[in-house]
Protein backbone atom coordinates (compact mmCIF):
# COMPACT_ATOMS: atom_id res chain seq x y z
CA UNK A 1 0.00 0.00 0.00
CA UNK A 2 1.69 3.13 -0.97
CA UNK A 3 2.41 6.27 1.15
CA UNK A 4 -0.27 8.79 0.07
CA UNK A 5 -3.07 6.31 0.42
CA UNK A 6 -1.36 5.54 3.99
CA UNK A 7 -1.46 9.09 4.91
CA UNK A 8 -5.29 9.87 3.37
CA UNK A 9 -6.28 6.69 5.34
CA UNK A 10 -4.89 8.23 8.69
CA UNK A 11 -2.31 4.81 8.85
CA UNK A 12 0.73 7.09 8.68
CA UNK A 13 1.58 10.43 9.82
CA UNK A 14 3.18 12.97 7.48
CA UNK A 15 5.03 14.25 10.83
CA UNK A 16 6.08 10.69 11.74
CA UNK A 17 7.57 9.66 8.48
CA UNK A 18 9.29 12.85 8.04
CA UNK A 19 11.01 12.86 11.00
CA UNK A 20 11.70 9.10 10.66
CA UNK A 21 13.17 9.93 7.26
CA UNK A 22 15.40 12.77 8.99
CA UNK A 23 16.51 10.75 11.72
CA UNK A 24 17.62 7.97 9.15
CA UNK A 25 19.87 10.90 7.18
CA UNK A 26 21.51 11.59 10.36
CA UNK A 27 22.35 8.43 11.34
CA UNK A 28 23.46 7.62 7.54
CA UNK A 29 24.28 10.34 5.69
CA UNK A 30 28.14 10.83 7.71
CA UNK A 31 29.38 7.60 5.57
CA UNK A 32 27.42 8.21 2.27
CA UNK A 33 27.40 11.93 1.89
CA UNK A 34 24.41 12.47 -0.24
CA UNK A 35 23.15 15.53 0.73
CA UNK A 36 25.40 19.11 0.56
CA UNK A 37 22.84 21.08 2.63
CA UNK A 38 19.91 19.89 4.73
CA UNK A 39 16.68 21.58 5.07
CA UNK A 40 15.12 19.26 8.14
CA UNK A 41 13.04 22.61 9.73
CA UNK A 42 11.32 23.14 5.74
CA UNK A 43 10.79 19.64 5.67
CA UNK A 44 9.14 19.48 8.97
CA UNK A 45 6.92 22.45 8.44
CA UNK A 46 5.53 20.95 5.35
CA UNK A 47 4.59 17.64 6.97
CA UNK A 48 2.69 19.68 9.34
CA UNK A 49 1.35 21.44 6.74
CA UNK A 50 0.78 18.04 4.77
CA UNK A 51 -0.96 16.88 8.03
CA UNK A 52 -3.69 19.28 8.39
CA UNK A 53 -4.36 19.31 4.85
CA UNK A 54 -4.99 15.20 4.93
CA UNK A 55 -7.16 15.80 7.60
CA UNK A 56 -9.10 18.32 5.33
CA UNK A 57 -9.35 16.76 2.32
CA UNK A 58 -7.25 18.87 0.14
CA UNK A 59 -4.03 17.72 0.38
CA UNK A 60 -1.88 18.13 -2.53
CA UNK A 61 0.05 15.02 -5.25
CA UNK A 62 3.21 15.61 -2.94
CA UNK A 63 1.69 16.43 0.50
CA UNK A 64 3.83 15.03 3.03
CA UNK A 65 6.10 13.13 0.65
CA UNK A 66 10.11 13.52 1.36
CA UNK A 67 11.90 14.67 -0.96
CA UNK A 68 15.54 15.84 -2.25
CA UNK A 69 16.59 18.69 -4.69
CA UNK A 70 19.75 18.58 -6.56
CA UNK A 71 22.19 21.33 -5.81
CA UNK A 72 22.04 22.40 -8.95
CA UNK A 73 18.91 23.84 -9.12
CA UNK A 74 18.10 26.90 -7.65
CA UNK A 75 15.84 27.26 -4.29
CA UNK A 76 14.81 30.03 -2.74
CA UNK A 77 15.97 30.79 0.29
CA UNK A 78 18.41 27.45 0.64
CA UNK A 79 22.03 26.97 -0.01
CA UNK A 80 22.66 26.34 -3.44
CA UNK A 81 26.56 25.87 -4.23
CA UNK A 82 26.06 24.01 -7.74
CA UNK A 83 29.39 21.58 -5.75
CA UNK A 84 31.48 24.92 -6.38
CA UNK A 85 33.74 26.69 -4.30
CA UNK A 86 32.83 29.73 -6.69
CA UNK A 87 29.26 29.19 -4.89
CA UNK A 88 29.41 27.93 -1.69
CA UNK A 89 27.40 30.95 -0.01
CA UNK A 90 24.82 31.41 -2.23
CA UNK A 91 21.46 31.65 -1.42
CA UNK A 92 19.22 32.29 -3.79
CA UNK A 93 16.11 34.37 -3.62
CA UNK A 94 13.88 32.69 -6.15
CA UNK A 95 12.85 29.00 -7.13
CA UNK A 96 12.91 27.99 -10.26
CA UNK A 97 9.58 26.51 -11.86
CA UNK A 98 10.19 22.70 -11.17
CA UNK A 99 11.00 23.64 -7.22
CA UNK A 100 7.37 26.31 -7.48
CA UNK A 101 5.75 22.97 -8.77
CA UNK A 102 7.20 20.70 -5.86
CA UNK A 103 6.62 22.73 -3.01
CA UNK A 104 3.23 23.34 -4.23
CA UNK A 105 2.30 20.21 -4.60
CA UNK A 106 3.37 19.85 -0.80
CA UNK A 107 6.17 17.57 -1.17
CA UNK A 108 8.90 17.97 2.06
CA UNK A 109 12.33 19.23 1.12
CA UNK A 110 14.66 17.82 2.95
CA UNK A 111 17.67 19.56 1.31
CA UNK A 112 20.04 19.89 -1.43
CA UNK A 113 21.93 16.18 -3.12
CA UNK A 114 25.25 16.28 -3.63
CA UNK A 115 26.74 16.88 -7.12
CA UNK A 116 30.32 17.42 -9.01
CA UNK A 117 30.73 20.98 -9.81
CA UNK A 118 28.16 22.54 -12.13
CA UNK A 119 27.67 18.92 -12.96
CA UNK A 120 30.77 18.71 -15.46
CA UNK A 121 31.19 14.67 -15.00
CA UNK A 122 29.14 11.80 -14.85
CA UNK A 123 31.09 10.50 -11.50
CA UNK A 124 30.93 11.96 -7.77
CA UNK A 125 32.93 14.42 -6.12
CA UNK A 126 33.92 18.37 -5.90
CA UNK A 127 36.07 20.48 -3.47
CA UNK A 128 33.34 21.36 -1.07
CA UNK A 129 32.91 18.14 0.36
CA UNK A 130 33.37 14.21 0.64
CA UNK A 131 32.57 12.40 -2.24
CA UNK A 132 29.13 10.69 -2.42
CA UNK A 133 29.67 6.81 -2.21
CA UNK A 134 27.90 4.27 -3.54
CA UNK A 135 25.65 2.26 -0.96
CA UNK A 136 26.53 -0.91 -2.21
CA UNK A 137 29.88 -0.85 -1.75
CA UNK A 138 31.02 2.40 -0.36
CA UNK A 139 35.01 2.00 -2.24
CA UNK A 140 32.86 2.65 -5.39
CA UNK A 141 31.17 5.76 -7.29
CA UNK A 142 27.35 5.88 -7.40
CA UNK A 143 27.20 7.55 -10.74
CA UNK A 144 27.14 11.41 -11.30
CA UNK A 145 25.94 14.02 -11.94
CA UNK A 146 22.86 13.46 -9.68
CA UNK A 147 25.28 11.66 -7.51
CA UNK A 148 23.44 12.13 -4.23
CA UNK A 149 20.07 12.14 -5.71
CA UNK A 150 20.48 8.37 -6.65
CA UNK A 151 22.82 7.13 -3.81
CA UNK A 152 20.16 8.81 -1.06
CA UNK A 153 17.19 7.08 -2.64
CA UNK A 154 19.05 3.66 -2.90
CA UNK A 155 19.27 4.33 1.01
CA UNK A 156 16.31 4.97 2.20
CA UNK A 157 16.99 8.80 2.58
CA UNK A 158 14.09 10.15 1.03
CA UNK A 159 11.24 8.94 -1.48
CA UNK A 160 11.55 11.27 -4.33
CA UNK A 161 14.58 12.61 -6.15
CA UNK A 162 14.88 15.63 -8.26
CA UNK A 163 18.11 15.35 -10.90
CA UNK A 164 19.34 16.92 -14.04
CA UNK A 165 20.46 14.73 -16.93
CA UNK A 166 22.97 16.49 -19.50
CA UNK A 167 25.36 13.67 -20.82
CA UNK A 168 23.39 10.85 -18.44
CA UNK A 169 23.32 12.91 -15.51
CA UNK A 170 19.98 11.39 -14.09
CA UNK A 171 20.32 7.63 -15.94
CA UNK A 172 23.74 6.85 -14.63
CA UNK A 173 23.22 7.08 -10.87
CA UNK A 174 19.74 5.54 -11.17
CA UNK A 175 21.80 2.66 -12.83
CA UNK A 176 24.64 2.51 -10.61
CA UNK A 177 22.59 2.65 -7.60
CA UNK A 178 19.36 0.29 -8.40
CA UNK A 179 16.80 3.08 -8.70
CA UNK A 180 14.93 4.51 -11.49
CA UNK A 181 15.66 7.80 -13.49
CA UNK A 182 13.91 9.59 -16.47
CA UNK A 183 15.12 11.65 -18.77
CA UNK A 184 12.09 13.17 -20.33
CA UNK A 185 11.73 14.46 -23.75
CA UNK A 186 13.43 18.15 -23.70
CA UNK A 187 11.19 20.66 -22.75
CA UNK A 188 8.66 18.57 -21.18
CA UNK A 189 10.02 20.00 -17.68
CA UNK A 190 10.80 23.66 -18.13
CA UNK A 191 14.03 24.57 -17.47
CA UNK A 192 14.84 28.29 -16.10
CA UNK A 193 17.42 29.97 -16.02
CA UNK A 194 18.72 28.33 -18.82
CA UNK A 195 21.62 25.73 -18.45
CA UNK A 196 25.01 26.37 -19.14
CA UNK A 197 24.96 23.72 -22.09
CA UNK A 198 21.80 24.69 -23.56
CA UNK A 199 19.29 22.05 -24.65
CA UNK A 200 21.55 19.13 -24.02
CA UNK A 201 20.38 19.97 -20.24
CA UNK A 202 17.03 18.11 -19.22
CA UNK A 203 15.41 17.81 -15.28
CA UNK A 204 14.17 14.71 -14.45
CA UNK A 205 12.52 12.63 -11.60
CA UNK A 206 13.94 9.98 -9.32
CA UNK A 207 12.61 7.06 -7.54
CA UNK A 208 12.57 3.48 -6.62
CA UNK A 209 9.53 2.69 -9.02
CA UNK A 210 8.87 3.41 -12.35
CA UNK A 211 4.79 4.40 -10.56
CA UNK A 212 6.70 7.39 -8.20
CA UNK A 213 9.05 8.78 -10.94
CA UNK A 214 5.57 8.91 -12.99
CA UNK A 215 3.72 10.20 -10.33
CA UNK A 216 6.78 12.74 -9.75
CA UNK A 217 6.71 14.04 -13.34
CA UNK A 218 3.27 14.56 -13.29
CA UNK A 219 3.98 17.43 -11.17
CA UNK A 220 6.69 18.86 -12.90
CA UNK A 221 6.20 18.31 -16.34
CA UNK A 222 4.18 21.64 -18.09
CA UNK A 223 4.66 24.40 -19.95
CA UNK A 224 6.03 27.94 -18.22
CA UNK A 225 6.19 31.11 -19.84
CA UNK A 226 9.85 31.38 -18.26
CA UNK A 227 11.18 28.69 -20.58
CA UNK A 228 9.80 29.23 -24.46
CA UNK A 229 10.89 25.69 -25.16
CA UNK A 230 8.50 23.73 -22.83
CA UNK A 231 5.34 22.25 -23.71
CA UNK A 232 2.35 20.09 -21.80
CA UNK A 233 2.04 16.46 -22.16
CA UNK A 234 -1.86 15.49 -22.04
CA UNK A 235 -1.27 12.18 -20.59
CA UNK A 236 -1.45 11.61 -16.45
CA UNK A 237 1.85 9.63 -16.30
CA UNK A 238 0.52 7.84 -13.03
CA UNK A 239 -2.61 6.56 -14.65
CA UNK A 240 -1.31 5.32 -17.87
CA UNK A 241 -2.59 1.73 -18.48
CA UNK A 242 -0.78 -1.07 -20.07
CA UNK A 243 -0.16 -0.55 -23.95
CA UNK A 244 -0.55 -2.63 -27.12
CA UNK A 245 2.04 -5.06 -28.16
CA UNK A 246 5.69 -3.12 -29.27
CA UNK A 247 8.09 -3.86 -31.68
CA UNK A 248 11.27 -3.38 -29.34
CA UNK A 249 14.79 -2.95 -31.11
CA UNK A 250 17.56 -2.87 -28.72
CA UNK A 251 21.25 -1.67 -29.39
CA UNK A 252 24.43 -2.86 -27.30
CA UNK A 253 27.34 -2.22 -30.08
CA UNK A 254 27.34 1.11 -31.25
CA UNK A 255 30.01 0.55 -33.45
CA UNK A 256 32.89 2.64 -32.12
CA UNK A 257 31.99 1.10 -28.02
CA UNK A 258 30.14 -1.25 -26.65
CA UNK A 259 29.48 -2.55 -22.93
CA UNK A 260 31.56 -4.75 -20.89
CA UNK A 261 30.51 -8.39 -21.29
CA UNK A 262 29.44 -8.91 -17.87
CA UNK A 263 27.07 -5.88 -17.91
CA UNK A 264 25.97 -6.96 -21.65
CA UNK A 265 25.27 -10.34 -20.44
CA UNK A 266 23.29 -9.00 -17.79
CA UNK A 267 21.33 -6.66 -20.49
CA UNK A 268 20.70 -9.60 -22.95
CA UNK A 269 19.31 -11.89 -20.07
CA UNK A 270 17.07 -8.99 -19.21
CA UNK A 271 15.65 -9.03 -22.56
CA UNK A 272 13.74 -12.14 -22.35
CA UNK A 273 11.22 -10.34 -20.23
CA UNK A 274 9.91 -8.55 -22.50
CA UNK A 275 9.76 -11.04 -24.82
CA UNK A 276 7.87 -13.51 -21.84
CA UNK A 277 5.15 -10.14 -21.97
CA UNK A 278 4.30 -10.30 -25.64
CA UNK A 279 6.69 -7.94 -27.60
CA UNK A 280 8.62 -8.11 -30.60
CA UNK A 281 11.97 -8.26 -29.94
CA UNK A 282 14.61 -7.88 -32.10
CA UNK A 283 18.28 -6.40 -32.60
CA UNK A 284 19.12 -2.96 -34.59
CA UNK A 285 21.93 -2.24 -36.20
CA UNK A 286 23.67 1.21 -35.11
CA UNK A 287 25.52 2.82 -37.80
CA UNK A 288 25.73 6.00 -36.88
CA UNK A 289 29.02 7.93 -35.99
CA UNK A 290 29.82 8.65 -32.60
CA UNK A 291 28.67 12.23 -31.54
CA UNK A 292 31.15 13.19 -29.04
CA UNK A 293 33.59 15.41 -30.59
CA UNK A 294 30.46 18.08 -31.06
CA UNK A 295 28.98 17.19 -27.87
CA UNK A 296 32.36 18.00 -25.62
CA UNK A 297 32.37 21.12 -27.99
CA UNK A 298 29.08 22.46 -26.71
CA UNK A 299 29.90 21.46 -23.00
CA UNK A 300 33.36 23.14 -22.58
CA UNK A 301 32.25 26.43 -24.77
CA UNK A 302 29.31 26.37 -22.14
CA UNK A 303 31.49 25.67 -18.96
CA UNK A 304 34.14 28.52 -20.08
CA UNK A 305 31.30 31.02 -20.77
CA UNK A 306 30.41 30.84 -17.45
CA UNK A 307 33.71 32.07 -16.39
CA UNK A 308 34.84 34.28 -19.16
CA UNK A 309 35.14 37.61 -17.29
CA UNK A 310 36.07 36.15 -13.80
CA UNK A 311 38.76 32.74 -14.67
CA UNK A 312 41.63 34.69 -12.93
CA UNK A 313 39.92 34.43 -10.28
CA UNK A 314 37.89 32.06 -10.28
CA UNK A 315 40.69 29.34 -11.34
CA UNK A 316 42.21 28.88 -8.16
CA UNK A 317 39.17 27.70 -7.01
CA UNK A 318 37.54 25.41 -9.84
CA UNK A 319 38.03 21.38 -9.76
CA UNK A 320 41.26 20.41 -11.65
CA UNK A 321 39.52 18.41 -13.74
CA UNK A 322 36.89 21.40 -15.03
CA UNK A 323 39.33 23.47 -15.11
CA UNK A 324 40.83 21.29 -18.27
CA UNK A 325 37.40 21.15 -19.22
CA UNK A 326 36.90 25.06 -19.05
CA UNK A 327 39.87 25.85 -20.77
CA UNK A 328 39.56 23.94 -23.71
CA UNK A 329 36.17 25.92 -23.83
CA UNK A 330 38.40 29.00 -24.41
CA UNK A 331 39.23 27.82 -27.51
CA UNK A 332 36.49 26.92 -29.08
CA UNK A 333 35.37 28.89 -32.24
CA UNK A 334 31.60 30.24 -32.87
CA UNK A 335 32.09 28.15 -36.41
CA UNK A 336 32.85 25.12 -34.37
CA UNK A 337 29.37 25.66 -32.05
CA UNK A 338 27.87 26.40 -35.02
CA UNK A 339 28.93 23.37 -36.86
CA UNK A 340 28.12 20.97 -33.87
CA UNK A 341 24.69 22.48 -34.05
CA UNK A 342 23.96 21.89 -37.45
CA UNK A 343 25.48 18.11 -36.63
CA UNK A 344 22.44 17.50 -33.84
CA UNK A 345 19.87 18.51 -36.03
CA UNK A 346 21.39 15.86 -38.64
CA UNK A 347 21.99 13.41 -35.99
CA UNK A 348 18.11 13.63 -34.65
CA UNK A 349 17.10 12.66 -37.82
CA UNK A 350 19.54 9.51 -38.19
CA UNK A 351 17.94 8.20 -34.87
CA UNK A 352 14.77 9.29 -36.21
CA UNK A 353 15.44 6.79 -39.45
CA UNK A 354 16.99 4.13 -37.23
CA UNK A 355 14.00 3.50 -35.11
CA UNK A 356 11.58 3.30 -38.42
CA UNK A 357 10.21 -0.21 -38.07
CA UNK A 358 10.54 0.15 -34.45
CA UNK A 359 8.51 1.69 -31.11
CA UNK A 360 11.45 1.50 -29.02
CA UNK A 361 15.04 1.18 -28.88
CA UNK A 362 16.28 -0.60 -25.29
CA UNK A 363 20.24 -0.57 -24.97
CA UNK A 364 22.47 -0.86 -21.23
CA UNK A 365 22.15 2.52 -19.37
CA UNK A 366 26.05 2.01 -18.76
CA UNK A 367 28.72 0.03 -20.20
CA UNK A 368 30.23 -0.72 -17.18
CA UNK A 369 30.25 -1.33 -13.58
CA UNK A 370 30.46 1.18 -11.10
CA UNK A 371 33.96 1.98 -10.80
CA UNK A 372 36.44 3.27 -7.74
CA UNK A 373 34.96 6.30 -6.17
CA UNK A 374 38.12 8.20 -6.08
CA UNK A 375 38.30 8.38 -10.27
CA UNK A 376 36.19 10.70 -12.46
CA UNK A 377 35.98 8.03 -15.20
CA UNK A 378 36.60 4.46 -15.55
CA UNK A 379 39.10 2.57 -17.54
CA UNK A 380 37.81 1.80 -21.11
CA UNK A 381 39.46 1.69 -24.21
CA UNK A 382 39.61 4.99 -25.55
CA UNK A 383 37.29 6.53 -23.18
CA UNK A 384 39.86 8.55 -20.93
CA UNK A 385 37.24 11.28 -20.28
CA UNK A 386 34.78 12.37 -17.83
CA UNK A 387 32.12 12.05 -20.05
CA UNK A 388 33.56 9.97 -22.92
CA UNK A 389 32.47 6.60 -21.65
CA UNK A 390 28.59 7.83 -21.35
CA UNK A 391 28.17 6.36 -24.81
CA UNK A 392 24.62 5.00 -24.81
CA UNK A 393 23.07 8.08 -22.79
CA UNK A 394 24.42 11.16 -24.64
CA UNK A 395 22.93 10.82 -27.46
CA UNK A 396 19.65 11.19 -26.77
CA UNK A 397 20.19 14.19 -25.12
CA UNK A 398 21.47 15.50 -28.29
CA UNK A 399 18.29 14.36 -29.85
CA UNK A 400 15.75 15.15 -27.05
CA UNK A 401 13.95 11.83 -26.89
CA UNK A 402 12.65 10.39 -23.84
CA UNK A 403 14.51 7.67 -21.82
CA UNK A 404 14.20 5.98 -18.88
CA UNK A 405 16.76 3.74 -16.80
CA UNK A 406 15.49 0.87 -14.96
CA UNK A 407 17.12 -1.65 -12.83
CA UNK A 408 17.43 -5.09 -14.77
CA UNK A 409 19.81 -7.22 -12.73
CA UNK A 410 23.42 -7.58 -11.28
CA UNK A 411 27.18 -8.29 -12.08
CA UNK A 412 28.74 -10.79 -10.81
CA UNK A 413 30.02 -9.16 -7.97
CA UNK A 414 26.47 -8.37 -7.25
CA UNK A 415 26.85 -4.38 -8.50
CA UNK A 416 23.31 -3.45 -10.25
CA UNK A 417 23.07 -2.95 -13.83
CA UNK A 418 20.75 -0.55 -15.32
CA UNK A 419 18.53 -0.77 -18.78
CA UNK A 420 17.88 2.06 -20.47
CA UNK A 421 14.23 2.54 -22.83
CA UNK A 422 14.26 5.48 -25.21
CA UNK A 423 10.96 6.64 -26.92
CA UNK A 424 10.13 8.77 -29.98
CA UNK A 425 10.02 12.26 -29.57
CA UNK A 426 7.45 13.63 -27.20
CA UNK A 427 6.57 9.56 -26.09
CA UNK A 428 6.88 9.60 -22.66
CA UNK A 429 3.95 7.87 -22.22
CA UNK A 430 5.07 4.93 -24.30
CA UNK A 431 8.56 5.10 -22.24
CA UNK A 432 6.33 4.65 -18.58
CA UNK A 433 4.27 1.91 -19.99
CA UNK A 434 7.08 -0.10 -20.90
CA UNK A 435 8.97 0.54 -18.53
CA UNK A 436 6.56 -0.01 -15.72
CA UNK A 437 5.51 -3.03 -17.44
CA UNK A 438 9.15 -4.54 -17.10
CA UNK A 439 9.56 -3.41 -13.65
CA UNK A 440 6.58 -5.59 -12.84
CA UNK A 441 7.88 -8.45 -14.56
CA UNK A 442 11.35 -8.43 -13.00
CA UNK A 443 9.78 -7.96 -9.83
CA UNK A 444 9.89 -5.60 -6.62
CA UNK A 445 14.46 -5.01 -5.64
CA UNK A 446 15.66 -5.21 -2.53
CA UNK A 447 18.01 -2.43 -1.30
CA UNK A 448 21.24 -2.52 0.73
CA UNK A 449 20.54 -2.48 4.84
CA UNK A 450 17.09 -1.78 3.75
CA UNK A 451 14.91 -4.94 3.68
CA UNK A 452 11.61 -3.54 5.15
CA UNK A 453 11.30 -0.45 3.98
CA UNK A 454 8.09 0.60 1.49
CA UNK A 455 9.39 1.08 -1.83
CA UNK A 456 6.07 2.72 -3.47
CA UNK A 457 4.55 6.32 -2.67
Amino acid sequence: MGLRTAYRERRLSPVEVVSAVIDRIVARDSELHSFETTTFDLAMEAAKRAERAYADGDAGELAGVPITLKDLTPTRGVRTTLGSLTRKDWIPDFDVPVVERLRGAGAAVLGKTSTPEFGWKAASGNRLSARTVNPWNHALTPGGSSSGAGAGLAAGLGYLAQGSDGAGSVRIPASFCAVVGMKPSYGLIPHYPVALIGRLSHLGPMARTVRDCALMLDVMQGADPRDPDSWTSISRFQELEDGPRLRIGWVSDLGYARADPDVEEVFLTALEHFVRLGHEVREVKWDLPDPYEELITVWSSGMAAHHSATFAADAPLIDQGRRVLVERGFGVRGTDISAASRMFAEYHDAVRGLMTGVDVLVTPTVPCAPFPVEEDFPDMPGRPDPLGWAIYTYPFNITGQPAISVPCGSDRNGMPVGLQIVGPWRRDDLVLRLARAFEDSRGPWTYPNDRSQQNEQ
